[in-house]
């Protein structure tokens, strides 16, 4: 993963490249040779729903090097992209992680700023979650702010004719399936929903020329297990960082976000290949040392926190980078090696050396795997 930092004085992976120059330099030179990467994200707004030298949520994918998908559109992500002289006339698709105003406040302004491109016709396609007693769907969240009669219904014909395809992805955390799309020109998305309080939520994953990224807005610790289901084995995790591990943070909040403890353990069962932490507000921010250290000590792979303006290019780690690189995946004894054993964890199961025999059972008992939950799996010793 190669990481730059728009305007800042360097850039890295944990202290890994601290030369900005040269990664500038060779990010510049391969464009220039056509050489764009298949997958890139650039951060346009990484703070919270406080108010903060940071834009709220909002992340643009580039495909091949041209923006074209938008994840979240909170307030402030056009004034970034502004700053940064982007050019968001190819961007047609707005991904909805949940539709808090942080994430989502922004869409009208996004959808003016499409028709005025210059173009006869701007036609979008709208995903986010479906809805609940409390939370629109994305259908009717959309048709209440750009539809036919939508409180900015003159958005639709205001400097070219917008159309808006919305789609509610309604998919259960417990679902072991994503809901999939083809986005056209080998573009692959995968939809899959989990918690966030009571907020209905849908983590992305998008796939093109053999890389793949998955952005996560916020998701509270039941969710976590569906996040690592559409993660799994992914080059680029993005997800929100929105509170430090317990107690440094207010109660309430561990009931709509996830620790840095738990998502670094997370990340580190999917085998992902990199974790962008996004989505930071200001206290978390402040005790940067800490998150880092917390998500390390479970994740081993390039971790960097986000900042506004940050370019990310989506490479493959190397496989004895990953976590439980050379580890093979299994659902019975059997589709492991001779002298392994499946561990199984949920719906998918690792192949690990069995060597706990010994180790934690009593005498006459060996240590045999169990389906659960949540990793690491406890041991069950059974009878000889």
């Amino acid at each position: 993963m190669t990481v730059t930092r728009m305007g800042a004085a360097s850039v890295g992976l944990r202290g890994s490249m601290p030369h900005l120059a040269i990664a500038v330099a060779l990010l510049a030179a391969g464009l220039a040779r056509g050489q764009a990467p298949a997958l890139s994200v650039q951060v346009l707004g990484s703070g919270g729903p406080r108010p903060s030298a940071q834009a709220s949520s909002g992340t643009l994918v580039l495909v091949d090097g041209v923006p074209r998908i938008l994840v979240d559109v909170g307030p402030g992500t056009l004034l970034r992209a502004g700053e940064l002289k982007i050019d968001l006339s190819a961007v047609d698709t707005v991904l909805l992680t949940h539709l808090h105003t942080d994430h989502a406040g922004e869409l009208p302004s996004f959808a003016t700023a499409r028709v005025l491109d210059g173009g006869r016709s701007v036609r979008l396609r709208v995903f986010g979650p479906g809805g609940n007693g409390g939370f629109p769907s994305t259908t009717a969240f959309v048709a209440a702010l750009l539809g036919p009669k939508g409180a900015f219904r003159y958005v639709r014909h205001f400097g070219a004719d917008l159309s808006i395809d919305s789609v509610d992805v309604i998919t259960k955390p417990q679902s072991s399936s994503p809901a999939r799309a083809s986005l056209g020109e080998g573009l692959s998305l995968s939809a899959l929903g989990h918690h966030h309080g009571d907020a209905p939520a849908v983590g992305f994953r998008i796939e093109h020329g053999g890389r793949s990224v998955v952005l996560v807005g916020d998701v509270d610790p039941s969710g976590l297990p569906a996040v690592e289901r559409l993660a799994r084995d992914a080059d680029l995790l993005v997800i929100s960082c929105s509170v430090l591990d317990p107690p440094d943070s207010p109660p309430a909040l561990y009931e709509r976000h996830s620790p840095p403890g738990e998502i670094g353990a997370m990340a580190a069962r999917a085998r992902v290949g990199a974790v962008l932490c996004a989505h930071l507000p200001p206290a978390v921010s402040a005790r940067a040392d800490a998150v880092r250290r917390s998500i390390g000590a479970r994740f081993t792979g390039p971790l960097t926190l986000a900042s506004d303006g940050l370019l990310v290019r989506v490479e493959a780690a190397p496989a004895a980078a990953r976590p439980d690189a050379g580890r093979g995946q299994c659902r019975t004894d059997g589709d492991c090696a001779a002298g392994q054993s499946c561990f199984l964890c949920g719906e998918q199961g690792t192949c690990l050396a069995a060597s706990c025999e010994t180790t934690g059972c009593p005498p006459g008992s060996v240590c045999r795997p169990v389906n659960c939950i949540r990793c690491p799996c406890p041991p069950q010793c059974v009878g000889r």
